[in-house]
């Protein structure tokens, strides 16, 4: 889901057993929905609903927070250290 209404209605409304499959990590640290996922299955866990181990999720999460980081400070060092010399490589090596 892309909508938070459209997923807060399908996972409050329903009159029956909502069952989620899906990975809890992906759905808790990307997208516009990752909060709302991250309630539910706080949530489940609470109530005995969860197979999650929750504090595996939160670890889990901050290590994939941590190494996003890195990647976009070294993505963002790499850019800024290229020069148009590095850019034409290709070029160069189709002349020799």
């Amino acid at each position: 889901f892309h909508d938070q209404a459209v997923l807060n209605v399908a996972l409050t409304r329903a009159r029956g057993n909502v069952i989620v499959v899906g990975d809890a990590l992906a759905l808790c640290s990307t997208g516009h929905c990752a909060n709302l996922w991250m309630k539910f299955i706080e949530t489940a866990d609470k109530i005995g609903g969860s197979s999650i181990v929750l504090e595996e999720l939160m670890k889990n999460i901050r290590t994939r927070q941590r190494l996003r980081a890195c990647a976009a400070e070294n993505i963002s060092h790499t850019l800024s250290s290229w020069t148009r010399d590095s850019c034409d490589y290709g070029a160069n090596q189709e002349g020799e």
